[in-house]
């Protein structure tokens, strides 16, 4: 995630990247098996916001409308780029 400060979202925009929602289970013998919940909405982690966004802030773990999101790559790094009004909830831990 190096190089993020050189990127600014404008507008209502918010810089966003995938969570890894996978669960790890170590059996005895070492081995650990990595699952993901299908039943579990997909998270991303806010990195950047533009100037007129309201309600989200960058550190928000967040569940926006994957099929509004702009997929972008900076870096070599997979990013997407969704508009405030697109977040359909903001998750709280």
């Amino acid at each position: 995630m190096k190089g993020l400060s050189v990127l600014q979202p404008i507008k209502t925009k918010i810089l966003i990247q995938l969570e890894n929602m996978e669960k790890e289970q170590v059996l005895n013998s070492g081995i650990v098996l990595t699952t993901k919940d299908q039943h579990e909405a997909q998270r991303a982690k806010v990195l950047a916001v533009g100037p007129a966004v309201e309600y989200v802030k960058v550190g928000d773990s967040i569940i926006p409308n994957w099929n509004a999101a702009e997929p972008t790559k900076f870096e070599k790094e997979d990013y997407f780029l969704v508009k405030e009004e697109e977040v359909v909830m903001i998750v709280e831990e």
